[in-house]
């Protein structure tokens, strides 16, 4: 099983990821968190093989939790990316060349 830890300041969010990722019996979920403000602690705390986050967030954002946990814990970062924002593609650039592994389109209604 691949433990993932996931990170969205959305309730929501987070439970279709949880569901998604556990269907699929590959996968179990090892930690939720709000922002990328506790990603880090919870990444030391929780040991995941893999964080699943979006880019953007309050309080800290995806790009900038991707900095703090490759700087002090590392571990595969996959960043979701809404497109609404204009400067989307270049944070995600950014995320990328600060240590995330994949971006994908960030899940919306009916999917």
């Amino acid at each position: 099983m691949i433990r993932v830890l996931v990170v969205d300041d959305s309730p929501t969010l987070r439970r279709f990821v949880v569901r998604t990722l556990e269907s699929t019996g590959r996968f179990v979920v090892c930690g939720m968190v709000e922002d990328g403000r506790g990603a880090t602690r919870a990444v030391a705390r929780q040991e995941p093989d893999v964080v699943v986050m979006d880019m953007q967030m309050p309080h800290v954002d995806g790009l900038t939790a991707v900095r703090e946990i490759m700087s002090e814990c590392p571990c595969p970062i996959v960043l979701f990316c809404g497109l609404g924002d204009p400067r989307a593609h270049e944070r995600a650039f950014s995320a990328l060349a600060a240590g995330a592994v994949a971006l994908v389109p960030k899940p919306g209604p009916g999917q």
